[in-house]
């Protein structure tokens, strides 16, 4: 169980010293689950945190980690941000102990997020993770997307050919539309 600040839209485990002293009763909102806190917009408290706590722990070790291998890392509402030359990297604790670790590809083309499977349990051991993928993705780049076709020419045989395929897929939605028209009035019909 999480306790929550409905103000600051901060999350506290339930031992924080920080929620015990600082937060009133009238701001407090209970969360089962940190998935459950994140989805309503929560972030964690910077003191309770077992990401920041590793960080302090750890600080000197992750600095000169980061520096040999170009990485930067920092703490933003209570999440762990790492940023390569190649890509960033959000790194969110969970409930069960574990993190999960987001990856947003900025190398090609694509600008999306998705979740990295990975077992690394420490920051240092995620960091060299981070950095072992971008060396192999430089290394083996993903192809490029396929160009969409461009519109076919008025008149061509392309053009013929698309506007045929268009008008039997609107043919079959009409024959789909009365069928199920005849379908309702005979549910609806009244027994005589």
């Amino acid at each position: 169980m999480f306790v929550g600040n409905c103000k600051t839209k901060t999350i506290h485990y339930q031992d924080c010293h920080y929620a015990a002293i600082r937060l009133h009763p009238e701001n407090r909102v209970f969360f089962y689950s940190i998935e459950e806190a994140f989805r309503k917009g929560y972030h964690l408290c910077h003191f309770c945190s077992p990401l920041v706590r590793e960080m302090r722990e750890r600080k000197r070790e992750l600095q000169t980690l980061s520096q040999e291998l170009g990485i930067s890392c920092f703490v933003r509402k209570g999440q762990l941000h790492i940023h390569s030359p190649h890509s960033q990297w959000y790194v969110l604790p969970a409930d069960d102990g574990k993190r999960t670790l987001f990856h947003r590809n900025t190398l090609g083309k694509t600008d999306a997020c998705h979740v990295q499977c990975t077992v690394r349990s420490g920051i240092p051991e995620l960091i060299r993770y981070i950095s072992a993928h971008d060396r192999y993705r430089r290394q083996h780049p993903l192809p490029a997307a396929a160009m969409p076709k461009p519109a076919a020419v008025k008149g061509s045989k392309r053009w013929r050919k698309e506007k045929k395929a268009a008008k039997r897929v609107q043919k079959r939605v009409e024959i789909c539309r009365v069928l199920s028209l005849i379908d309702s009035l005979d549910r609806c019909r009244l027994p005589l």
